[in-house]
């Protein structure tokens, strides 16, 4: 329906898991993986919100999980520091690998290979994993090296990276520094195309619309005594960025715990940082206006993912309640036309007067 909201409007359904911190659906849309600060994850059939699968492995927090292509496997890292490589057909881990403890590591599947996975630890430099084989193979990142061996790049080893992201072709890795940076990384000719530097605080977020042409990033400024963080939007067009636009809340100047885009890419959504508020930013891409505010439960927002196809979003609150964000169903009454062709829509109630005889049975004569 070309008239349809592409944003959900009001909380359509709540789930309670007390333990749940992060949440990500499939490729297809229909499961959502749950983790949380127990260690355990959780696979959702969210057609039924019937749990499908029980994955025990983490010890602690579940930092991140991440879908493969086909949907038949998921990444997740834990700050007890392992990552585990999921096959969802068994429920066991597929692989184990170890990464520095303590830390708040992030793992993104590659968006068209199924084996392939990059892994962020701040205390070391990021690296791909390749799980195909009986072994996982870590493959380390050439960020000393560029073309032409400019001196300014060598320091990009140096870089504590907080965040990383596949663009949609998988051929480039896009990482995000604690001192803003934005370092493009291509993956098969192993170089560094690019380095920009959005400012000087940590690059929260990297995230993608779904046809992979624009680029939204997260980034908090703190050099102010009030600190806010604003979310930035870069078209990507090969290796060149070019800055388009910048959300924020310019009345409130409050932080954003996550972003994303809508499914049709037409929208950019921040979700709150306020400790009492959940409330859900929708700004129009283009047009840079606030469009809707989504008011939640006086809850913190923890996490928050869109549906790929459909104009419904899930987020997390601290307690681990769930809630899901849907569009108000609004009947056309002009269909109604085509099984009534006197059929007209009341304004208010209107109190019907029957016919004498509307109601007299008819008795046939044998």
């Amino acid at each position: 329906d070309p008239f349809e909201l592409q944003y959900p409007t009001e909380v359509e359904e709540w789930l309670e898991d007390s333990q749940c911190k992060t949440i990500r659906f499939n490729t297809f849309g229909t499961m959502l993986a749950l983790a949380g600060t127990d260690g355990r994850c959780s696979i959702l059939d969210f057609d039924t919100r019937s749990i499908l699968r029980y994955l025990e492995g983490h010890t602690a927090t579940v930092t991140s999980v991440s879908w493969s292509k086909n949907g038949s496997y998921l990444l997740s890292t834990g700050t007890e520091g392992r990552c585990f490589f999921w096959d969802l057909i068994t429920g066991e881990p597929k692989h184990e690998l170890g990464i520095p403890a303590g830390q708040t590591p992030l793992g993104v599947m590659h968006p068209r290979n199924s084996y392939l996975a990059a892994i962020c630890v701040q205390t070391q430099a990021p690296f791909l994993c390749d799980f195909k084989g009986s072994a996982a193979r870590r493959v380390p990142l050439n960020l000393h090296y560029r073309p032409n061996d400019v001196a300014e790049y060598t320091r990009l080893g140096k870089f504590t990276y907080n965040t990383l992201a596949f663009d949609r072709s998988g051929k480039r890795l896009f990482l995000g520094s604690t001192k803003g940076h934005l370092v493009i990384y291509h993956i098969r000719k192993r170089v560094v195309e690019v380095v920009h530097q959005i400012n000087n605080s940590t690059i929260r977020h990297l995230r993608f619309s779904r046809r992979g042409t624009d680029l939204l990033v997260n980034s908090g400024d703190r050099s102010d005594q009030s600190p806010e963080e604003v979310l930035e939007a870069l078209a990507q067009t090969g290796p060149t960025l070019t800055f388009i636009h910048k959300y924020q809340d310019q009345v409130n100047r409050v932080q954003w715990n996550e972003c994303c885009f809508t499914c049709d890419g037409e929208h950019v959504i921040g979700g709150s940082a306020h400790k009492a508020e959940h409330n859900i930013y929708v700004w129009d891409k283009n047009a840079t206006n606030l469009e809707k505010m989504l008011t939640g439960p006086k809850e913190q927002l923890q996490d928050l993912t869109w549906h790929p196809f459909r104009p419904v979003a899930v987020s997390v609150s601290v307690f681990g309640n769930i809630y899901i964000w849907g569009a108000k169903h609004r009947e056309d009454w002009r269909n109604w036309n085509a099984f009534a062709p006197d059929f007209k829509e009341l304004e208010e109630n209107v109190e019907y007067i029957e016919r004498e005889d509307e109601f007299d049975l008819v008795v046939d004569d044998q």
